[in-house]
């Protein structure tokens, strides 16, 4: 758990150092960062198998293209 916690906040500590480069401002920082933790979230749920009507899961079909434009998209 130790590992994988760290993991996160390399992950977070390099997206503000990422978006820190172009920020101009502390707004267009914190703006930067919204949009690349959303993407991220948006790639995550992807790759999640979603809820269907009668209560199972089922596999959720995406493309590593998919997910990646999607990581990309801010």
């Amino acid at each position: 758990m130790d590992h994988r916690v760290k993991n996160l906040f390399a992950l977070s500590s390099g997206m503000v150092a990422l978006s820190a480069r172009s920020a101009k401002t502390p707004q267009e920082l914190s703006l930067a960062v919204q949009d690349r933790l959303a993407a991220l979230a948006k790639a995550h749920a992807l790759t999640l198998p979603r809820p269907s009507e009668d209560g199972h899961r089922t596999e959720q079909p995406t493309t590593l293209h998919v997910l990646i434009e999607t990581i990309l998209s801010p």
